[in-house]
C-alpha cells in the first residue's frame, strides 16, 4: 500500500469519525460541557464592592498604593512634543486628567477666589465652541442673544434674568467675573437660602475647556450689545448705512438702540 493511499484512508476515517460530532452543533441538551481547565472556571475571584476576609479593611476593592504615579495609555513627554499638532489631543488629555490647574479646572486662583479672566487663549475656535454650545445648552432659558428672552423663560414661574447686560457684565462685580460666570455653567445656580436649584449643572455635558468657550461667546455677545458707531471701522460704517437705506446718523441710531438694550 502507497504512502499516498495511508494518507488517504486515514483523513477518511477521521472525517467519518467527526461527523457525528458536527452534526450535533446547534442542538440544546442538559448535559454539563466538557470541561478542560476546571480550575480557570472555578478559580478564585470577587464582585467588585464584595467583602472580603482575605484583606484586614474585608475591601476587595484596593486603594492605590502610596505615591502611585499616574499615566495614560500613551504615555509622552508633553515638553518633548509641544507644539505639535498631532499630539495636541494626548497632551490636554493628560492635562484634562491631571488637572492640576486651579484657574483652569476650577475657575479660581490660588487663594479660592474666582479668577477675573479666562485662564485659556480665547480664540476664534474656543469663540465659535462657544457659541455652538451657548445655543444647545444656554439659549432654551436664555435666549440666543442672552436677553433671558428663551422659549422656556416665555413659560418660566419667574423672570429668566438677561445675562448681557447689568451684573454679569459688570466686572466689578463679583457675579460679573469670568471664574463666576464658569463656575455658574458648569457648577448651575442654587440659593442660599433655601438649598433650591435654580439653573441646573451643566458639567455633565461642557467640559472645563468647553465651559471657558461659552464664557467667551458670552463676552462676545455682551460687547456686541453694547457697540456704538464709534467701534465700527469706515467700511463697516459704509456697509451698515448701505444696509439701512440712510446716512450716518442711522448707524448712530443703532449704536444707540444697542447701547440701551444691554442696560
Amino acid at each position: 500500500m502507497g504512502r499516498a493511499l495511508t494518507i488517504a484512508i486515514t483523513a477518511a476515517a477521521l472525517g467519518v469519525a467527526a461527523a457525528p460530532m458536527a452534526g450535533c452543533r446547534g442542538e440544546r441538551t442538559e448535559k454539563p460541557p466538557r470541561r478542560f481547565f476546571p480550575d480557570m472556571d472555578d478559580q478564585q475571584r470577587w464582585d467588585p464592592q464584595e467583602k472580603t476576609e482575605f484583606f484586614v479593611d474585608h475591601r476587595t476593592t484596593r486603594p492605590a498604593p502610596a505615591n502611585t504615579v499616574a499615566f495614560g495609555s500613551a504615555s509622552m513627554d508633553p515638553e518633548a512634543v509641544e507644539g505639535e499638532a498631532w499630539a495636541e489631543w494626548f497632551v490636554n488629555q493628560r492635562t484634562d486628567f491631571l488637572a492640576s490647574d486651579d484657574a483652569v479646572y476650577r475657575g479660581q486662583s490660588g487663594e479660592g477666589e474666582w479668577i477675573d479672566r479666562i485662564p485659556v487663549p480665547v480664540t476664534r475656535e474656543l469663540i465659535e465652541g462657544g457659541q455652538k454650545n451657548f445655543g444647545i445648552y444656554c439659549a432654551t432659558c436664555h435666549g440666543l442673544q442672552g436677553d433671558g428672552k428663551g422659549m422656556v423663560a416665555a413659560r418660566w414661574s419667574y423672570p429668566v434674568p438677561s445675562i448681557v447686560g447689568g451684573i454679569y457684565a459688570d466686572r466689578s462685580n463679583a457675579k460679573g467675573i469670568d471664574g463666576y460666570l464658569w463656575h455658574v455653567a458648569r457648577e448651575g445656580v442654587w440659593d442660599p437660602a433655601t438649598g433650591a436649584n435654580k439653573m441646573p449643572s451643566y458639567k455633565h455635558v461642557l467640559s472645563e475647556r468647553e465651559a471657558w468657550g461659552v464664557v467667551a461667546y458670552l463676552r462676545a455677545l455682551q460687547r456686541a450689545g453694547a457697540a456704538g458707531e464709534g467701534d465700527l471701522t469706515q467700511q463697516e460704517r459704509d456697509t451698515l448705512v448701505a444696509r439701512v437705506g440712510g446716512e450716518a446718523s442711522a448707524v448712530a441710531s443703532v449704536g444707540d438702540d444697542n447701547a440701551e438694550g444691554s442696560r
